[in-house]
């Protein structure tokens, strides 16, 4: 137990998550854990600027550190780790960068994973075999050789009132309807289930029940928002808004569905039911972290899970998976959470 061996006070530890918002929702697993072994330190949170909103949503994180884009702002973000004095840094991360802004924090433990060139930057390591864990199981190995317990595996994640209120604003007039939810966002353009796909999905459960389908985007998702409403007449665009403001207007879907994505990790920290469409990214890795999840691909696909960001083809693993198999997992969906909609007779 390392941390059990420290004689001095912990005052203050950093936690590092770069990147998609998704990665970062899955890193938040390992803030509660560490809160609780250390009550009274203060932990902090250095991610990329897009994660900013989400991180504001975590009342057990202290300050948040915006990564610089820049070498000069970049040796700003250093000196501000230096500054802040930590006594534990958990780099759950650990690239060039970060393995960088861990040595140079002066912490007396760095915790990071083992990666090619990096292993000087921490003195406790994480797993060195990243194709053993889903991502979010391999945050926390690298939690737990800090010696630190992992009792629960939990997001603090929490929608604010103001994110509710304006929620409401927006869903308030759709009162008493049933609510789907259809989530665009993908990353890369191959983790995308193209619009059309969606539309022809939502036209077969539309034959079943009577809902509102609403269509959740985000930045570069607008022009397959605008293609899905002008197939479906009776389709919802939600504005432009914050990502815990989507996170809000989420929580009244009775389900969700959802390309690989932030807002689909979102879901699952949120505990929504969702299905997860998977074409170029590996389920194994990358899935919802949540029992109210499934997920589904096109497995038999020679090309499925090509990890390209472009698609060379025509998106075979959402274009050709199965009508059938797809409603099929949606009633295993709704039977899993006990979903009640209302049933056209």
């Amino acid at each position: 137990m390392i941390v059990n061996k420290i004689k001095y006070p912990v005052k203050r530890i950093l936690i590092i998550k770069l990147k998609g918002i998704g990665d970062v929702i899955l890193a938040s697993l390992a803030i509660k854990p560490i809160h609780d072994f250390f009550p009274e330190a203060k932990i902090d949170f250095l991610a990329d600027k897009s994660s900013f909103d989400l991180l504001k949503s975590i009342p057990l994180i202290n300050d948040i550190i915006i990564n610089g884009k820049t070498f000069s702002e970049r040796i700003k973000t250093a000196l501000k780790i230096r500054s802040n004095d930590y006594d534990i840094v958990i780099d759950l991360y650990s690239n060039s960068t970060t393995a960088l802004y861990s040595y140079f924090s002066g912490a007396k433990l760095r915790a990071g994973f083992p990666y090619k060139g990096r292993k000087y930057a921490y003195n406790i390591f994480g797993p060195a075999e990243r194709d053993k864990y889903h991502n979010a199981e391999l945050q926390l190995k690298l939690v737990e050789n800090l010696g630190i317990p992992i009792k629960e595996k939990y997001f603090p994640i929490q929608i604010s009132e103001e994110d509710k209120n304006y929620s409401d604003s927006i869903l308030s007039k759709y009162s008493g309807n049933d609510i789907i939810g259809i989530s665009l966002t993908g990353g890369w353009n191959s983790k995308k289930c193209p619009a059309k796909r969606y539309a022809e999905i939502i036209k077969e459960l539309e034959k079943k029940y009577s809902f509102i389908p609403l269509i959740l985007w985000g930045p570069g998702d607008e022009k397959d928002a605008n293609k899905i409403v002008s197939l479906l007449p009776n389709a919802v665009k939600i504005p432009n808004c914050t990502f815990m403001q989507m996170g809000a207007i989420m929580e009244n879907c009775k389900f969700i569905l959802s390309n690989d994505s932030g807002p689909m990790h979102l879901a699952a920290a949120l505990n929504i039911p969702l299905l997860a469409f998977f074409g170029p990214t590996n389920p194994k890795f990358h899935a919802p972290f949540s029992d109210n999840s499934l997920v589904i691909n096109y497995s038999r696909l020679h090309c499925i899970i090509c990890n390209l960001l472009e698609c060379p083809y025509k998106h075979e693993c959402f274009n050709e998976l199965p009508m059938e198999r797809i409603l099929n997992q949606i009633n295993n969906l709704i039977n899993q959470n006990k979903i009640t909609l209302n049933e056209k007779y």
